[in-house]
């Protein structure tokens, strides 16, 4: 594996982002119409494939269809390149997110991507220092996580207290969740990005 990003490296170029949309298009559209789930090798190569493109990095894939969630998976932690990983969570959002079935051929033209690509996690020492609109968070406590992209609280107008209070439920946590001796809450920022808009590192839209 090779060097990590770093939480102080500039995030994509636009050209590097269009480059994981469109394989993220790709994958979803073989994986979902010919069962294909091998990409490499001569399959990769009409994809400009960048060195920072290669690093380790956390990454979502989104997938939205007429203004509704249809799927997201990603690793928090990075674990393998960013091309690996938007190909392999392209597949898992398409097939493997409990909460919905697989998308189906017919869906293809209603599907909508966006990809969230991680920095590292940085603890948080206090929840004063939560920024909504630049922080992304993740809870652990009790055998339990929960994890929210920066996007989240700004899309359903969270403020800062509302925000944990979401976190601490989707991890399954009671409201004492935050004093519990092994709770560990963490912050990251993330570039977000999609097909017809575009998010900057802060997560707030652009456009």
């Amino acid at each position: 594996m090779g060097e990590a990003v770093s939480q102080n490296e500039l995030f994509l170029t636009r050209d590097e982002e269009k480059t994981l949309l469109h394989l993220a298009r790709y994958v979803l559209d073989r994986f979902t119409r010919d069962g294909i789930t091998g990409f490499a090798g001569e399959m990769l190569e009409k994809f400009e494939i960048t060195e920072y493109l290669q690093k380790p990095a956390g990454v979502f894939v989104t997938y939205h269809s007429r203004g509704q969630l249809r799927g997201c998976i990603g690793n928090i932690l990075p674990t393998e390149s960013l091309v690996k990983a938007v190909i392999e969570n392209a597949m898992h959002s398409a097939a493997h997110d409990p909460r919905f079935d697989p998308i189906q051929p017919d869906e293809l033209g209603d599907i909508q991507i966006e990809i969230s690509v991680m920095s590292p996690l940085i603890p948080v020492k206090s929840t004063e220092e939560i920024e909504v609109g630049r922080d992304g968070l993740v809870l652990r406590a009790a055998g339990r996580t929960g994890v929210f992209l920066p996007q989240v609280p700004v899309e359903w107008h969270w403020e800062r207290q509302e925000y944990l209070e979401q976190l601490r439920r989707k991890a399954g946590l009671d409201g004492k969740a935050y004093k519990r001796k092994d709770a560990e809450l963490w912050r990251f920022t993330a570039q977000v990005f999609s097909e017809g808009k575009e998010v900057g590192p802060s997560g707030a839209w652009e456009g």
